[in-house]
């Protein structure tokens, strides 16, 4: 229904605007850009520093700067100037200002917006995420291959073992470090909710231990462990939305 309605929208605006007309104002279409972007860039910047009246946590300044270019204009400002009355003076001029404001907002903010937050810092470019994903799948590799070494080890020649348990120990470390080096502030979030992730898992085995000791009853071990699942889905679901926005 959204994508129908600014359809909509849009097909209204193109049936009642000239292009000629558009073009002939192409001069306005800018000034009234720039006074937009004036405007929304004075109400961030001079809000922004009231923000550490409150007890939160400070505000990137980094942010500031995508809040500012990333206020996109839309439909939303193309149907309150086509609700006002037709014998209005003025009305034609306001539409085509608003007409060419919000094309103008779509094509260029938008298609700037990933430049530029990558110039920001607040994205990584594809080359440190593939690096970065790369050594975290080594480092699970190798820590896969050091647990599989503890449980069988017994069966191999413990020289063979030894010869093993270094090359991948030698692996894991090196991968860890090629992991924090390439993700450097980009990927803060995702290695919190690793470790997060994680430590779940050290949680549910010491509670299963527990409840195989006797130490914590089945019951009270069973609300726990429902718990944990809760929140092992929680933080999955919330990295599932970082990856996808």
């Amino acid at each position: 229904m959204a994508f129908f309605s600014n359809t909509f929208v849009f097909l209204l605006v193109g049936l009642e605007l000239d292009i000629p007309e558009l073009a002939a104002a192409s001069g306005l279409v800018v000034i009234a850009f720039i006074v937009v972007l004036l405007g929304r860039a004075a109400t961030v910047y001079g809000l922004m520093p009231l923000t550490r009246l409150f007890p939160i946590e400070p505000i990137p300044k980094a942010w500031s700067h995508v809040l500012v270019w990333g206020g996109l204009r839309g439909s939303l400002s193309m149907v309150l100037v086509m609700g006002l009355p037709a014998e209005m003076p003025g009305r034609r001029l306001l539409l085509v200002l608003v007409f060419g404001v919000v094309s103008l907002s779509l094509i260029l903010q938008a298609l700037t917006m990933k430049p530029f937050l990558m110039r920001l810092g607040l994205v990584a470019p594809k080359q440190t995420r593939v690096a970065y994903e790369r050594a975290r799948g080594q480092v699970r590799m190798a820590r896969a291959a050091l647990r599989d070494l503890d449980r069988r080890g017994d069966l191999l020649n413990p020289n063979i073992r030894s010869r093993f348990e270094e090359e991948y120990r030698t692996m894991l470390e090196e991968a860890r470090l090629a992991a924090i080096e390439a993700a450097g502030d980009h990927f803060d979030t995702e290695r919190l909710n690793e470790a997060a992730l994680h430590l779940i898992s050290v949680q549910e085995e010491a509670l299963r231990q527990a409840r195989d000791e006797g130490v914590v009853s089945t019951d009270a071990a069973e609300l726990l462990l429902e718990e944990l699942a809760r929140r092992r889905e929680s933080l999955l679901h919330d990295s599932e939305e970082a990856e996808a926005g």
